[in-house]
This record gives C-alpha cells, sequence and structure tokens, in this order.
C-alpha cells in the first residue's frame, strides 16, 4: 500500500513541475492563475509543490481561463500541432482571437522581461 502511496505523491509533485512550469511560459504570477481558480495563492503553491492535488474542475478553468495545456499538466506529453495550417484554417472571429491572445502573451513577456522576472 505504501508504494502505490509513493507513486501517487510523485505523479502529483511532477503535475506540479508541469504546472509551474505552463504557468512560467505564459508570463503568468501564481497570484494571477489563483484569482482565475477563485483560491488563495497558499493553495495554488499548494498544487505547485505537489503537496495537494489538483481538481478536474480547476484543471477545466486553467484551459479556458489561459489555454493551458490540461494534457501536458497530466501525463507530460505535450500536442504538437501545424501551426501555419491551424491559423489558416480558422473562421476570422477565432483568428482575432487568436491573434489577441499572443499579443498579451508577447507584451506579458516583454513585461516580465523589463522587471527581470
Amino acid at each position: 500500500m505504501s508504494n502505490d502511496n509513493d507513486k501517487c505523491q510523485e505523479y502529483q509533485k511532477n503535475m506540479g513541475k508541469r504546472l509551474r512550469k505552463i504557468r512560467k511560459e505564459n508570463a503568468l504570477s501564481q497570484d494571477d492563475v489563483a484569482d482565475a481558480l477563485g483560491i488563495c495563492t497558499k493553495q495554488y503553491q499548494r498544487y505547485e509543490y505537489g503537496d495537494s492535488a489538483i481538481s478536474c474542475e480547476k484543471l477545466s478553468i486553467l484551459e479556458e481561463a489561459f489555454h493551458f495545456d490540461v494534457r501536458y499538466i497530466v501525463t507530460g506529453k505535450r500536442e504538437q500541432i501545424d501551426i501555419d495550417r491551424y491559423v489558416v484554417n480558422m473562421p476570422w472571429k477565432e483568428k482575432r482571437d487568436f491573434f489577441e491572445r499572443m499579443a498579451r502573451y508577447v507584451l506579458r513577456i516583454l513585461y516580465n522581461t523589463e522587471k527581470g522576472e
């Protein structure tokens, strides 16, 4: 039984590491993500450290709010897409939304770079 518990804890820690990595890739603070999830920053930190398991509901919120790759967070596998084909085949409104998100993402990166993060 202890072996199963150890595996579960290791899995939870790995999920937390991937959650932290994807948050940083999106130039978001722990406070930003905690606010979107409706939880305190301390609880969000528990998710990243693997001290607490994040629920499916919270993962769904992250996917919806920030377009986090939930598959990657859970499995460690990233979905590879052909971005050119993806964008070319999008309806106009989705393209506009996509590029607005990309612009916000780039601005966050530039802002965080200027702050030295």
